[in-house]
């Protein structure tokens, strides 16, 4: 029996010999050199493993021979194998840069920290104290063996730990938010095995000493009044107790319109603060605008004249609301309307003798009418009640030739407004039903923003009606009344 399996293998050894006489030389330096490479890649498996792989492919070659020899005459010639294109992803062999990190975590806030490692070194990479003491965002890619693990610490105490493995990946990473104790905020540590490739971005809104408020507003020389009730507000982190703050936005009775300025900064919480301008009745006038959380003053302003309330009679509110924990300082103000520094005639000093208002008169064509009823105050001095009651007389007016009012002595107001109104039955109280000039507003009673001694007035329609004129001095104000009838 033993004789037989010897012939048996010496014809099989024979036939292989002759066939691969035949067969064409297909190994080259190239896929010796694959070869090669394969095996490297292949060097962590077992050796076991190995082994039986290669008892695997002898079978199969075997196995292929018999078939070859038994069927030789019908067999196909070889031909040379064809290369193919490997399907193993490729690794980066270079870790992302700081550039390509970043715009990962767009959105999460701004850049607080950053750390890289590139080269034979084990040493750990570390982020200065970021601020942040509400949720971090951490992109970080490496290229090497191993896993890159990153911890993050709030002050010396641990607060979140990350690992990736290092296949030049970027990954993102986030805190939970959960409460940090340390003023400096969370840092940053990473660590890899040594030689590998390292780079990481800290992203997130830090908390802090907030700006001034009152240096929020740069209004280029634009007169502003502040509003009545809180100009400013600063609120750090840990004092917050609601997100919603409101503030009165005055409302002059006589106002056409105003403007508004609003500058607001928004830090230590992702997401973003809105402010609006609502009327009495919660309709919105402006807004709502958004300020993103980061830490960046945002100015918003609306031109002086485009607010106009529905009711002139109630003041606006200011609402802001803002993520919890957010630390803001808002600063707002009013845009008056364009001042008037230029009288009609120079500005002379009032004699410093008077213990009342200025003498006012009214002049149509030319021609002065009777003196009309000015009643108020100077210098401390003085006030009626009856500032608002209409005069009893009447004064008849030519129809179509326009009145004057005039300040005798050229004495300048610095602040006005002129109405005129129906005559009521009891004689009390002004209603306006249309102005005469311009209001002038003037809160800051700058008399290089607004004087005027001489005022020349809109026609007055046919009828009866009672004029009056609010004036404002340096030294007092007045109410000026007239009576008259225009045909």
């Amino acid at each position: 029996m033993h004789d037989t399996d010897m012939r048996v293998e010496d014809r099989l050894r024979a036939a292989l010999r002759a066939e691969a006489d035949d067969l064409p030389f297909t190994i080259t330096v190239d896929r010796l050199a694959r070869r090669a490479l394969e095996r490297r890649r292949t060097a962590r498996a077992t050796r076991l493993g190995g082994s039986l792989a290669a008892a695997a492919a002898v079978v199969v070659a075997v196995g292929i021979a018999a078939y070859a020899l038994v069927n030789r005459d019908t067999a196909p010639a070889a031909t040379p194998p064809t290369a193919t294109a490997s399907t193993a992803s490729a690794i980066p062999t270079e870790v992302a840069s700081f550039e390509e990190l970043l715009p990962l975590a767009a959105g999460k806030g701004i850049q607080v920290g950053a750390g890289e490692r590139i080269g034979d070194t084990a040493e750990d990479v570390s982020s200065d104290e970021t601020g942040v003491r509400t949720i971090l965002t951490v992109v970080a890619a490496c290229v090497g063996d191993g896993d890159l693990e990153l911890q993050v610490t709030d002050g010396t105490k641990p607060y979140a730990r990350f690992r990736q493995g290092c296949t030049g990946e970027p990954v993102v990473h986030a805190t939970n938010g959960a409460p940090v104790a340390s003023a400096d905020g969370l840092s940053v540590r990473a660590s890899a095995p040594a030689g590998t490739d390292l780079r990481f971005v800290v992203v997130g809104v830090p908390s802090g000493p907030l700006p001034d408020p009152n240096g929020l507003i740069e209004t280029d020389g634009v007169v502003t009044i502040p509003l009545t009730t809180a100009t400013s507000a600063t609120i750090e982190p840990d004092e917050v107790s609601s997100t919603v703050a409101t503030y009165r936005v005055p409302v002059d009775t006589a106002e056409e319109g105003f403007g508004l300025w609003v500058g607001l900064v928004c830090q230590g919480a992702v997401g973003h603060a809105t402010w609006r301008v609502e009327d009495a009745a919660g309709s919105s006038m402006l807004g709502p605008v958004d300020v993103a959380c980061d830490g960046i003053p945002s100015y918003d302003r609306a031109e002086a004249g485009t607010l106009r309330p529905r009711d002139p009679s109630t003041a606006l509110t200011l609402v802001l609301e803002t993520p919890r924990d957010a630390g803001w300082a808002l600063s707002a103000v009013r845009l008056l309307p364009p001042g008037h520094p230029d009288p009609t005639v120079p500005c002379q000093a009032a004699d410093p003798a008077l213990t009342r208002p200025p003498k006012v008169e009214f002049f149509q064509a030319g021609a002065k009418l009777p003196d009309p009823k000015v009643l108020g105050s100077w210098k401390g001095q003085g006030g009626d009640s009856s500032a608002d009651v209409a005069p009893e007389t009447s004064i008849p007016l030519a129809s179509g030739k326009g009145l004057t009012m005039r300040i005798a002595d050229d004495v300048c107001a610095i602040r006005w407004r002129i109405t005129y109104a129906p005559v009521p039955p009891d004689l009390v109280g002004h209603v306006p039903a249309g102005d005469l000039v311009p209001d002038q507003d003037n809160p800051r009673l700058d008399p290089a923003y607004a004087v005027e001694n001489e005022f020349a007035l809109a026609d007055v329609p046919s009828g009866e009606w009672w004029i009056q004129a609010l004036l404002v001095w340096p030294d007092g104000s007045a109410y000026v009344n007239l009576r008259v009838t225009v045909p």
